[in-house]
């Protein structure tokens, strides 16, 4: 099912920038009317399936995933 829905997901590029676009409008808005919002698109906490003790290379390569998606969220500085 996930993958399934990464596939929809790539396919419909253009539709999901859109809707990350939309996301960004209303967390600004709420911040701006100083209302709780969540500060990051990605859902809080570890990813789905993740294990503390990464024994498999499938664990390791998730949590470096996690780690990439993570660090692209971020607000570069550009000073």
């Amino acid at each position: 099912a996930r993958l399934l829905a990464l596939k929809h997901a790539l396919d419909n590029l253009p539709r999901q920038a859109k809707r990350l676009a939309r996301w960004y409008e209303q967390r600004d808005l709420a911040y701006a009317q100083n209302l709780p919002h969540r500060f990051s698109s990605l859902r809080p906490g570890y990813p789905p399936a993740s294990k503390r003790r990464r024994t498999d290379e499938i664990d390791e390569v998730l949590h470096e995933c996690h780690t990439l998606a993570m660090y692209a969220g971020e607000r570069q500085d550009s000073s």
